[in-house]
């Protein structure tokens, strides 16, 4: 079964936590996808900080990539992972360059 957790913002250890618990895996995999902070650095640095006391397998997936380092489609990023968190920031921005 499928699980969609919309939130807004503070996206701190207590969140991740409760985030991981809800998919019902040991270790689970969560990707970070920073496109509404403009991939902010210090926001994925935090993200990072955030996972640390937790087990949890973290990644990112920025969006303001070079298509040849980029060597698996968001798909591919997007279905091996069992959680997703959206940074804050400029959402309608964020939904043209996920809609481009």
């Amino acid at each position: 079964m499928k699980k969609i957790l919309i939130a807004g913002g503070n996206y701190n250890t207590t969140f991740i936590r409760y985030m991981a618990q809800l998919t019902g895996k040991p270790r689970p995999k969560i990707c970070y996808l920073p496109t509404a902070s403009a991939d902010d650095k210090d926001g994925i640095i935090k993200f990072f900080q955030n996972c640390a006391p937790l087990n949890v397998e973290p990644s990112i997936q920025e969006s303001f990539i070079e298509s040849l380092t980029q060597t698996r489609s968001w798909e591919d990023v997007f279905l091996s992972v069992d959680a997703i968190v959206c940074s804050g920031g400029n959402t309608l921005n964020q939904q043209a360059i996920w809609k481009a």
